[in-house]
Formats: C-alpha cells, sequence, structure tokens
C-alpha cells in the first residue's frame, strides 16, 4: 500500500509540472507563489526544485479557473490511483450537489419549496446547494442514493477569501446534514504557511487539510521561510492539522 502510494504521489507531481499546473513562468516566479510577496516567491521556488518543476517553464500563467480545473483533476487522478481497490466513485467534474447524496437528499425538497415560495428562500437562502470539487461516494443497499463519503475542495493556492469559501461549505454540510457525516478535506498547494493556517487553525469544520507536498515544502521554509513561518507550519503539523497528500488515502479508509 504504502509504495503504491509514493508512486502515485510522484505521478501526481508529474502530472502537476506537465500540464502547467506547477512550474514558473519564464521571469522565474513560480505559478503558485504571489508575485507581489518574496517569501511566497522564495519558498515556492525551493519547494518546486523538491519535487523537479523548476525546468517547467512558460511564457505564462494558466488562467486562474483553467488551473484550478486542471488540479482538482489531478487530485482526483491520484485518489484513483490510491483507492482503486475501493468500490467507490469519484467525481470531479462539478456536476454532483449535496442533494445528490443520502445524507442530504432532503435538500432537494427545500430548493423546490424555495422556488415556490419566494418568502421562504428569503429565510433559508441558497447556500446549502454546494458543488464540491471533489466527491468520493459508495452505492449501498440500504439507501436510495450513493452515501457520500468524503467531500474535497481542491484550492491551488489559498487566499482569505478560498479558504472562507471552504470553510462555510463545511459547516453546511456539518448543518444539513442526515446520517454520518462524510470526510471534510481540503487539498492545497500553497506555499506560505500562514495561508494555509487560515484553513487549518480552528474549531474543527475541516477534518483536515492536506498539502501536495508537505515534506518538500518544510525544507523550503527551513531554506527560505522565517522564524514565524516554521512555528506556524510546526503546530499545523504536530497539531495533525496539515498532513501530506500522501496521507490522504489512508485516512479516507
Amino acid at each position: 500500500m504504502q509504495k503504491k502510494i509514493r508512486n502515485a504521489r510522484r505521478k501526481f507531481h508529474a502530472v502537476l509540472c506537465e500540464h502547467g499546473i506547477i512550474g514558473k513562468t519564464g521571469d522565474g516566479v513560480p505559478f503558485i507563489a504571489d508575485s507581489h510577496n518574496r517569501s511566497s516567491i522564495a519558498i515556492a521556488s525551493d519547494m518546486l526544485r523538491g519535487i523537479g518543476g523548476t525546468e517547467n517553464t512558460i511564457p505564462a500563467r494558466l488562467p486562474g479557473q483553467k488551473a484550478g480545473n486542471l488540479f482538482e483533476a489531478a487530485v482526483s487522478g491520484f485518489l484513483q490511483d490510491t483507492l482503486r481497490n475501493q468500490k467507490w466513485n469519484i467525481k470531479h467534474d462539478g456536476s454532483s450537489i449535496l442533494s445528490d447524496f443520502a445524507q442530504y437528499e432532503h435538500l432537494a425538497e427545500l430548493q423546490a419549496l424555495s422556488s415556490e415560495f419566494p418568502d421562504l428562500a428569503a429565510a433559508i437562502g441558497y447556500d446549502y446547494m454546494i458543488r464540491p470539487d471533489i466527491t468520493i461516494s459508495e452505492i449501498t443497499q440500504t439507501h436510495n442514493k450513493p452515501v457520500l463519503i468524503a467531500s474535497i475542495s481542491a484550492k491551488l493556492t489559498m487566499r482569505s477569501d478560498r479558504a472562507q469559501n471552504s470553510r462555510t461549505e463545511a459547516l453546511n454540510m456539518i448543518r444539513n446534514r442526515k446520517g454520518h457525516l462524510p470526510h471534510i478535506v481540503v487539498v492545497t498547494a500553497e506555499p506560505l504557511p500562514g495561508r494555509i493556517a487560515s484553513i487549518a487553525l480552528g474549531t474543527g469544520d475541516i477534518d483536515c487539510v492536506y498539502h501536495t507536498a508537505l515534506g518538500e515544502l518544510q525544507e523550503a521554509v527551513k531554506q527560505s521561510g522565517t522564524e514565524e513561518s516554521m512555528k506556524q507550519l510546526d503546530i499545523m503539523i504536530k497539531g495533525k492539522r496539515l498532513k501530506d497528500i500522501a496521507e490522504l488515502p489512508v485516512d479516507l479508509i
């Protein structure tokens, strides 16, 4: 199992590099770095060297939505490779909404009532109709709809608004479920520990944040980060709020 996961991790990194999801522009700025933040550029550059992505140079970054879609597909591919022995359905095309799954099928009725009665819509809102980036589900004999095993928010980089979106979705999933709660996790390639902390630390609405290359990020922060960033990273890792993506399949099983 561990060998399979290690191989899948290497393949995952290769996909990120080959498709221009992770790499650098002609001026040497990594795609995942904040071009206005020297620390972000330095840490991202060192991290890329760790996974062999420094040679992947293209004239400009991919448009944000395209890069995000490719990142979702790459994370989904990694999960397909590592969970192929599980009888689970893994989707990343954005076609699934919460009401497609057993724990949340009652939300479809709320949606219909909200459309019919505007006053009700104003009272309950539409925030519960979430489209997770990646879903893992299982068909069972005891439910009419697939059971949601995991909802995975794939965020190539982490800004404050993206962190807030992931947290809001998680809270809605917790409050609106009927039945057991699925795993709710975030996967990111964000190089700055402070930005990762904006979603990783807190009350536990997110199960855990998984980094695409945590070991390489640790080395990069040691080389180019500040003492504060090293401290933040250490707190998240020791507190089991931040793990490497290689640990995600094991945690799901």
